[in-house]
């Protein structure tokens, strides 16, 4: 049996307002707080990924110093093909809601966010859990 559009569209329409209702209520666990930011780091790893007919096969390094891996990668026979991929991340400090204690946590920025807007002792607003102080999002 084919559902009619008139079903389709009633079943998207659920299905729409489930999800923004999952959004709303997940939202009021967490109320916006100041971070200040501890460091902002950049690190980079080298990363080849490979294609084959069925399989893609992707190869990793740990995460260290840019020069580093930069010179591997440009230097080194065994880093032959891979690229360097740079990560920029942010640690901070934050007072939880939950407990009222300071807490530390850590983003790791989009790719191409160089981390400029973020100095050692400036703040900017998060997003930290009501009840679990541990738990914080991005605003």
């Amino acid at each position: 049996m084919k559902p009619t559009p008139k079903t389709f569209l009633l079943m998207i329409g659920l299905w729409t307002v489930f999800f923004l209702g999952l959004a709303y209520f997940g939202s009021q666990d967490y109320e916006d707080v100041p971070a200040t930011v501890t460091n902002v780091r950049e690190l980079c790893y080298l990363q080849k990924r490979e294609v084959e007919v069925i399989i893609k096969t992707v190869t990793t390094t740990d995460p260290g110093p840019c020069d580093i891996a930069t010179f591997l990668a440009d230097n080194n026979p065994d880093y032959d093909g891979f690229l360097v991929i740079r990560r920029t991340y942010v640690s901070f400090t934050y007072a939880s809601p939950a407990d009222g204690r300071q807490h530390a946590g850590r983003y790791e920025l989009p790719r191409g966010d160089t981390g400029a807007r973020y100095r050692i002792g400036g703040q900017f607003n998060i997003r930290a859990h009501k009840e679990k102080p541990e738990e914080t999002r991005r605003i």
